[in-house]
């Protein structure tokens, strides 16, 4: 359809910029604007409906001359009259002058309130260094909080390693029978994984490994156990016990 123009009563118009005159809703456009208005004044139309089907995105000069980037929407709805209700015209703040409006069905309405988001400047920020900014904080602080994490789990599994050094030493000091023995080995994962790679325990577990299997302990294996029962004293005072 072409749209509806008044050149006569209207001084503020838009134009096509070239040759090509068809507009289609959803679409974003350049326009030439003709009108005896300043530049400070044009500028205020940004984010605003000039018209019933174009919403102005941005203001610029260029050559000498001047331009609005526009969003085309949807044609408006008509509005249903009321009884003797008479239309009452609005005149738009600019009128278009030889532009063709092809309409493709689909909305484009909800769109208005996205662009003035996207594309509404603020004035001393510049989207990009505010975009790095954000970023740069969250990489800093995904950074620190694995540094704590693992800093705090560091200082639980020292802790947790000389309280169970301490009940290592206790076992250790009070095993004197084969049961003590074999309740220490009962447990042996535990204290290796905890103490690796702590040759001490190892040495003393696979000695009860050896003879645990006996009918008899004999006096040599006792010895045996005793001397790496010896050993432990160095795997205490690395620990702090």
């Amino acid at each position: 359809m072409i749209l509806a123009q008044s050149i006569m009563a209207q001084k503020d118009l838009v134009a096509p910029i070239d040759e090509n005159n068809i507009i289609n809703n959803g679409e974003i456009y350049n326009v030439k604007i003709i009108s005896d208005k300043t530049s400070e004044e044009l500028k205020e139309f940004e984010n605003q409906k000039i018209n019933d089907v174009m919403w102005v995105i941005d203001f610029y000069e260029e050559s000498g001359n001047r331009f609005f980037e526009v969003f085309v929407t949807d044609p408006p709805v008509p509005k249903k009259l009321k009884a003797n209700e008479e239309i009452k015209p609005e005149v738009p703040a600019f009128g278009v002058s030889g532009f063709k409006y092809e309409y493709i069905k689909k909305n484009t309405q909800g769109e208005i309130e996205t662009l003035m988001v996207n594309f509404d400047e603020v004035e001393g920020v510049n989207l990009k260094l505010l975009v790095s900014l954000v970023l740069g904080f969250f990489v800093i602080l995904f950074v620190w909080l694995v540094y704590l994490k693992k800093t705090n789990r560091k200082r639980k599994l020292k802790k947790l390693k000389k309280l169970k050094a301490i009940d290592l030493k206790e076992a250790f000091d009070k095993a004197n029978s084969r049961s003590d023995f074999e309740k220490l080995y009962d447990e042996r994962r535990y204290f290796i994984d905890l103490f690796q790679p702590e040759e001490e325990l190892r040495d003393f577990f696979s000695i009860i490994n050896r003879i645990q299997y006996k009918k008899e302990w004999s006096s040599q294996d006792m010895a045996s156990l005793k001397k790496a029962k010896a050993n432990i004293i160095g795997l205490r005072r690395r620990s702090g016990v």
